[in-house]
């Protein structure tokens, strides 16, 4: 099925100190977003973990906030994704502030070509202080990284 609107597996929103782990999302669909997490905006210090996401078509995540709101201190930690969906979007989609991503193992499947990370700008809200350390990438595909037109964060 296919959501016509904003859709993500599990998503957060005007939230603080949510804890989203042991979960298995997997094959969500969506016209806009359509990924296995979503730690949306207004939510500080949100910790998704020890979680498996699979065949979703927008990816494995996406952390946000438009320019006007806030996405604060989000923790993603040993996390299992797998993309390989038909038309997949990016595992990691970005625009907020002090992100720390460690510790996950992301699989891209052959003949995926797609961006990995993809750090964006909402309505003028860009991701700062992002950290990504200890994580497994495994591509099997093809895979590319847009870092945004003021990147503020570190591989």
């Amino acid at each position: 099925m296919r959501c016509d609107d904003d859709a993500a597996g599990i998503w957060p929103f005007d939230s603080d100190d949510t804890v989203i782990q042991f979960n298995e999302v997997s094959d969500m669909k969506g016209t806009k977003d359509g990924q296995g997490f979503d730690a949306d905006y207004r939510c500080r210090r949100s910790v998704f973990q020890y979680n498996y996401s699979h065949d979703n078509e927008g990816g494995f995540f996406l952390i946000c906030a438009p320019g006007r709101s806030y996405n604060e201190d989000t923790i993603i930690r040993y996390n299992i994704t797998r993309t390989m969906a038909s038309t997949p979007r990016a595992s990691f989609i970005l625009a907020a502030r002090r992100t720390r991503d460690y510790n996950n193992t992301i699989y891209v499947g052959p003949k995926q070509n797609l961006p990995l990370l993809l750090f964006n700008d909402w309505d003028g809200g860009n991701a700062q202080d992002t950290f990504f350390y200890n994580n497994i990438f495994y591509v099997d595909g093809r895979v590319s990284y847009d870092w945004g037109e003021k990147p503020q964060h570190s591989l």
